[in-house]
């Protein structure tokens, strides 16, 4: 493990990994989440589209794993994005910490986008 590194991970409920809207009490469906382009020095942050499937917009986390070349994990990020119904919308996760991204050489996407 690489010190000084930053580790977040996403809150947590034991609802699952849907929840309920405040409308009529309709479940938010996971979006998904695709990996468009992996951090590089020079641009420090992994590029990914999240698809909604649900009818009206909503946020939802998106994580990354930033990986080395050993296949040891440089540090896990995630971002919340907000996404139009039956949409599409591109997040940007960044690496964080001072020259972590020099260490990072591919990146894992959780293809969950959980509800905010």
């Amino acid at each position: 493990m690489y010190g000084g590194g930053t580790h977040r991970r996403l809150p947590t409920d034991d609802s699952g990994s849907s929840s309920s809207s405040g409308s009529g009490g309709k479940r938010t469906e996971d979006a998904t989440a695709k990996l468009v382009r992996c951090a590089t020095k020079a641009a420090p942050y992994a590029t990914v589209q999240v698809t909604n499937k649900n009818d009206k917009a909503g946020r939802f986390w998106v994580s990354v794993t930033f990986v080395d070349a050993d296949g040891i994990t440089v540090v896990e990020q995630s971002e919340k994005v907000r996404v139009p119904g039956d949409g599409k919308a591109t997040a940007r996760v960044e690496v964080g910490g001072g020259g972590l991204v020099g260490s990072v050489k591919h990146c894992e996407v959780d293809p969950q986008a959980l509800p905010a």
